[in-house]
């Protein structure tokens, strides 16, 4: 009985030891600016404008916006919507200004990773809010 039970100890403590460790996981490779943060990073960051017709009919929303910005010239390549504001109208305002934005090549180069560099690109994750 008192060998069952510290076996069984054992294979609950170890079980707790190996579910306790920290998981490894991939870095991501992007990174994520509020667009006050992006503004300082930024060579050209224009505000991105609440659409009059969607203010008059109150539409709201949150949403993420993947940017894929080139090292070497700043320029947004490509962008994505990572997660929709919920409304069009919104997500289209958003997507058509952030499309604009140009960043400091020589900022990016310092806030890179090694994997951007090789791609030639960072990832820059966006969010923005329409609220009333």
């Amino acid at each position: 009985m008192r060998a069952t039970l510290c076996v069984g100890l054992i294979l609950i403590g170890s079980t707790a030891a190996f579910a306790t460790k920290p998981q490894i996981s991939q870095k991501p490779h992007y990174l994520t600016l509020t667009p006050a943060q992006a503004a300082r990073v930024g060579a050209y960051t224009p505000r991105i404008q609440y659409p009059p017709l969607a203010r008059a009919h109150g539409m709201k929303g949150a949403g993420m916006f993947r940017l894929h910005v080139s090292l070497q010239t700043g320029h947004v390549k490509s962008l994505q919507i990572e997660r929709s504001t919920g409304h069009s109208s919104l997500d289209t305002a958003a997507t058509n200004t952030l499309g604009t934005w140009r960043f400091k090549p020589e900022r990016l180069q310092e806030i890179a990773d090694a994997t951007a560099r090789r791609r030639g690109e960072l990832i820059v994750r966006v969010p923005v809010i329409y609220t009333m």
